[in-house]
């Protein structure tokens, strides 16, 4: 079964935010590394990145599936690479083909600019939850991981400190340190 996610975009630049966060959850959280898919995007076939989330969300457990994207970000959708840009809208279809709760974590300029797709195409708030580094109109600098790893280290929900940057069912608590 699938756990987490990580995308990392389009740089080298956002493996360290990925790898730190795989670290935090093998080592803190218990997940195994056998349920964390790691990707990187840059020159991907869109298509294998669909494949991959489409089964991760498919599957048929109650376990919230945490989804970790780390790069750059347009107000449409993430950048894969130098020409393509994965966007929103069908990352709102993937979100709605299945029934498991979904954490999304969206470190990238932009990125709560997928809650207006996610609201045009019904995605359930109840079962899908986002926490952004920044508003539908903002760039942002780095470290929305290591902050959301730092409130989860201290079983601290990240709907404390940035409510506009929260949308949907808070499902963080999922993934606070084991023990």
């Amino acid at each position: 079964m699938t756990r987490v996610i990580l995308i990392v975009g389009d740089s080298k630049r956002f493996l360290p935010d990925t790898k730190r966060f795989y670290s935090y959850l093998t080592r803190h959280v218990g997940i195994l590394p056998k349920e964390i898919q790691k990707i990187r995007t840059a020159y991907l076939p869109e298509i294998t990145l669909i494949k991959k989330m489409v089964t991760a969300v498919l599957e048929k457990t109650d376990e919230p599936l945490l989804i970790v994207f780390c790069g750059h970000g347009r107000k449409n959708g993430w950048v894969m690479d130098d020409s393509r840009v994965f966007p929103y809208t069908a990352l709102s279809h993937i979100l709605l083909a299945g029934t498991r709760p979904i954490q999304l974590i969206n470190d990238c300029c932009y990125a709560m600019s997928a809650t207006q797709k996610f609201k045009k195409f019904d995605v359930d708030k109840k079962r899908v939850s986002l926490i952004g580094a920044c508003t539908a109109n903002k760039k942002t600098s780095d470290g929305l991981c290591e902050w959301v790893i730092a409130r989860w280290t201290y079983r601290s929900s990240a709907h404390h400190a940035f409510s506009k940057l929260i949308w949907g069912t808070n499902w963080d608590y999922c993934f606070f340190p084991a023990g």
